[in-house]
């Protein structure tokens, strides 16, 4: 049984669209020029362009000018090993929605391309909302409990 080697096939540039499609945070793959090769639709959402106007754009042109997010792409596809940096503030274009993304490049040349990578941009916008709402909250409720408890009037010993 060790000695059975079996060879497993590529996958198809379809098939490998089609899974990237299946994936619920926003994915983008880029080639090993920085060009994008597919985008998944919450990535066509995130940066309001949809496939076919993504695809062979630089990268740069996804990424709106962002020195940030271009920095974290850049770094992993130079050391061709996975990169990750958390609360990137990423703003799509003029008028849109500032958002926080946590965003991790991975190494992948499924197609036996060199410098090709993967981009996950996963939105924490919300969940940094309700995590600073927390903080405020608290720091009310404590605010609110010491004041109480510095003006109480003192108590009367019974005679």
């Amino acid at each position: 049984m060790a000695a059975e080697i079996r060879a497993v096939a590529r996958p198809t540039p379809a098939e490998l669209t089609a899974l990237l499609d299946g994936i619920a945070t926003s994915i983008v793959w880029l080639d090993g020029d920085g060009a994008v090769v597919h985008l998944n639709e919450p990535a066509e959402d995130l940066f309001g362009l949809g496939r076919n106007q993504a695809m062979g754009r630089a990268v740069r042109d996804l990424l709106k000018s962002n020195v940030e997010l271009e920095g974290v792409v850049s770094r992993a596809r130079a050391a061709g090993a996975q990169y990750s940096r958390r609360e990137i503030p990423f703003e799509a274009g003029p008028g849109a929605p500032l958002r926080v993304l946590d965003v991790t490049v991975t190494p992948f040349d499924p197609l036996g391309r060199v410098g090709g990578v993967l981009v996950e941009l996963a939105d924490t916008t919300h969940h940094q909302r309700i995590t600073r709402e927390n903080e405020l909250l608290s720091r009310i409720d404590g605010a609110a409990a010491s004041s109480s408890a510095t003006t109480r009037p003192a108590r009367r010993k019974a005679s």
